[in-house]
């Protein structure tokens, strides 16, 4: 890479072994987190690598079956990379889907590449198959990186350690970020030749084939488990996140302190599902939010680090930039370092003591999982909350919280509630599944939070009920809104 770019652009790149083939016939890199051709340093570092080794790129992303994923999610997906195949024909990069176990069609695929480069994933299963793909390549000649994509700061750089809560790593992060390079591409890729790849394993050309013969591709090669219908408030893709962007920096950005909290508007950037499948990257949110606003990214670090200031125009920005920044990137840190991200192990001991104590407190009353998927509880708020997430892929942030935590109440023990919750939450929610879904669903709980004033079923977790929403927000029209 060019020695001039930021220490922090550098950092992001992890050469865990080099090509030792001077035959390699092509490089491959591997989409996997980072769906998307705009400000992603893996690809650019892909393309990089491509320029100087005269060679030919090829761009693979391969289906498989993925933990909690189901068709909506796919739908969601492949909308995006629909979108993306005809951008990649436009720049003349070959691209091809693939279906199967991803380390070993890769390492088949691969085996005639100079080297293979991938993004980063945070969690388990996607950490599995980067260990198991290099694994593999080792026996092979073929070279293996990885680039870290999703974080605006290599999650290492910021931390050695899991943090405790947002405070503690705020700081961590604002200092560094005026040595974040902000561009939407580093490299052109100007094609040298085709690369002749043969593949040996089941594949597609998205733009060879139709939308509907895409679709078909896909669901044949794919046991995709509970079927729901699309989302019917949000599209897959690039272009849809981007005209989400600019209505929250035409329109929304001016309340957001003050009213992204109320749940019958809708003051949110509705991004977190293209953030979710990298169809975004925070980096370009980040752009389009500084050039709105007209500060440059030492700026906005010290905004974030002020943001009660008596300054409408610095609480907006900063309360946006603390979520998309700050909080997102805990979420990382805490899948990153924390083994149990996915269960009612990672929390902290105060918050598992505190709630196994009340284990035998009373519950208020008690659901089955059929009848909390019939919206059909004594909570009207919870009901709206459950419809608004079944029917879009997507439920407003603060009823979030307070749809998790009532499930507490509910269930027989924290530990059942915990396993309940998420699979509400991976199923439905079209931004589930990832980072900042599990820190949410640990949030509930305690986790990044501190302890509060103890009382039954809850302890000293951070309590919400039903008066404090009717105290804050107006939630007959929230009911309103989601036709209850």
């Amino acid at each position: 890479m060019k020695n001039e770019e930021a220490v922090i652009d550098n950092q992001r790149v992890r050469v865990q072994f080099p090509p030792r083939n001077p035959q390699g016939k092509y490089i491959v890199y591997w989409m996997q987190q980072a769906q998307r051709a705009d400000y992603n340093p893996a690809l650019d570092y892909a393309i990089c690598l491509a320029q100087q080794s005269n060679l030919p790129l090829v761009v693979l992303f391969v289906f498989t079956t993925v933990p909690d994923a189901v068709m909506r999610h796919y739908l969601f997906m492949m909308e995006g990379l629909w979108e993306l195949a005809q951008g990649f024909k436009q720049k003349k990069i070959e691209f091809y889907c693939l279906t199967g176990d991803p380390p070993q069609v890769l390492s088949e695929v691969a085996r005639h590449a100079l080297e293979l480069v991938t993004d980063m994933g945070y969690l388990d299963y996607q950490r599995k198959w980067r260990r198991v793909l290099q694994e593999k390549l080792r026996e092979t000649d073929t070279g293996y990186t990885e680039v870290e994509t999703e974080a605006l700061i290599p999650v290492e750089i910021v931390s050695p350690k899991e943090e405790f809560s947002a405070a503690t790593i705020r700081k961590k992060i604002t200092r560094q970020m005026d040595m974040i390079t902000l561009s939407a591409n580093k490299g052109t890729y100007t094609v040298v030749k085709q690369s002749e790849i043969k593949l040996q394993v089941p594949f597609c050309q998205p733009t060879k084939q139709s939308w509907s013969e895409f679709c078909a591709w896909v669901f044949e090669s794919l046991n995709l488990g509970i079927c729901l219908e699309a989302s019917s408030c949000y599209k897959g893709g690039r272009s849809q996140a981007l005209k989400h962007l600019q209505t929250i920096l035409n329109e929304r950005i001016k309340l957001y302190a003050t009213q992204r909290n109320e749940p019958s508007l809708n003051i949110q950037s509705n991004l977190s599902p293209y953030l979710h499948f990298g169809q975004i990257a925070a980096m370009e949110i980040i752009q389009h939010l500084s050039e709105a606003g007209g500060f440059n990214m030492l700026q906005l670090s010290q905004m974030i680090e002020q943001k009660k200031a008596n300054d409408d125009f610095i609480q907006n920005y900063a309360a946006f930039a603390e979520e998309l920044i700050v909080r997102r990137e805990l979420s990382f840190n805490f899948c990153h370092y924390n083994s149990n991200y996915d269960n009612f192990n990672c929390l902290p001991n105060w918050a598992k003591q505190t709630l196994l104590n009340h284990l035998n407190d009373k519950r208020e009353t008690q659901y089955s999982l059929d009848r909390s998927l019939q919206c059909a509880t004594d909570d009207p708020y919870w009901n709206a909350a459950q419809k608004e997430m079944m029917e879009t892929g997507k439920m407003h942030n603060y009823m979030r919280m307070y749809w998790g935590k009532r499930l507490l109440a509910w269930f027989d023990s924290p530990e059942e509630a915990y396993q309940v919750l998420l699979y509400l939450n991976n199923t439905y929610e079209l931004d589930g599944r990832d980072p900042n879904a599990y820190a949410g669903v640990a949030w509930c709980f305690g986790k990044h939070d501190r302890p509060w004033q103890n009382r039954p079923i809850y302890g000293s977790v951070r309590y919400m009920n039903a008066a404090g929403l009717n105290r804050k927000f107006n939630m007959p029209a929230y009911i309103k809104k989601q036709g209850l």
